[in-house]
């Protein structure tokens, strides 16, 4: 379980790197997307299993408000 926190914080960190600036539009249709917001949903879980709910919850809504609605 050790192994699974530390590559979920080190992919959600890698994301971080990568969006200093929450994103304004996400799409799931865009290949380069998809590790960086499974990286943040898995980040988001870890919390939720780690009962820091409302840190777990935080995540999901800015990533749902990020996502481009075409």
């Amino acid at each position: 379980m050790k192994k699974k926190e530390e590559a979920i914080k080190t992919a959600f960190d890698k994301t971080q790197k990568m969006f200093p600036k929450w994103p304004k539009h996400l799409e799931w249709g865009v290949m380069e997307n998809r590790a960086p917001m499974r990286a943040i949903q898995y980040r988001a879980d870890l919390h939720w299993d780690n009962k820091e709910y409302e840190q777990a919850g935080n995540i999901p809504c800015r990533l749902a408000r990020s996502l481009a609605i075409s």
